[in-house]
C-alpha cells in the first residue's frame, strides 16, 4: 500500500509511516501533497488556538467592564480567566513567535466571536457592548490591566 492510499484509509499508520521515512531519509516514498497539507494544517490550528484563547480573554475583560454590575456575580472568577488566558496566550506566542505578525486580525476576529459568545451565553443584548473593541492589544496583553 503507497503512503498515499495510506493517508485515506488510516491516518495513524500514514503518520508513522512518513516519520519513519522522514527520520530514514527515504524521500522518493514520501506522500509530499499530503505531508504539506498536514503541516499547513498544523500551523492553520496554532492561529486557531491562539484566536480562541483571544476570544476567551476579550470575552471575560467585556464582562468585568460592562456586565459585573448587571449580572451582580462574582469578578474573582472572570478575572483568573483573564488570567490564565494571558498565560496561555503568551506561551502560544513563545511556542510559535510568528504568530505575533496575526495578533491585531486575531483580536479583531475574536472581538467579534467574544461578543456573540457573551449574548449567547449570557443573554444580553448586543447594543449594551461597543461595536468595536474598546481594549488595545496592548491592554489585552497586560498582565496587570483589567477593565
Amino acid at each position: 500500500m503507497t503512503t498515499a492510499s495510506l493517508y485515506e484509509t488510516d491516518m495513524y499508520a500514514w503518520a508513522m509511516r512518513n516519520a519513519q521515512l522522514l527520520r530514514e531519509r527515504c524521500t522518493d516514498q514520501l506522500d509530499f501533497e499530503h505531508l504539506a497539507e498536514e503541516i499547513e494544517s498544523v500551523g492553520a490550528s496554532e492561529k486557531r488556538e491562539l484566536q480562541s484563547r483571544l476570544e476567551v480573554l476579550i470575552a471575560h475583560l467585556l464582562k468585568l467592564n460592562y456586565l459585573h454590575v448587571l449580572l451582580a456575580q462574582n469578578e474573582r472568577g472572570w478575572k483568573l480567566t483573564v488570567r490564565e488566558q494571558r498565560r496561555r496566550i503568551a506561551e502560544c506566542l513563545s511556542d510559535s513567535p510568528s504568530l505575533q505578525a496575526h495578533l491585531p486580525t486575531c483580536s479583531e476576529r475574536a472581538y467579534s466571536y467574544a461578543v456573540d459568545s457573551i449574548v449567547r451565553q449570557i443573554g444580553v443584548d448586543e447594543s449594551i457592548l461597543p461595536a468595536t473593541c474598546p481594549y488595545t492589544l496592548e491592554q489585552i496583553l497586560d498582565s496587570t490591566f483589567y477593565p
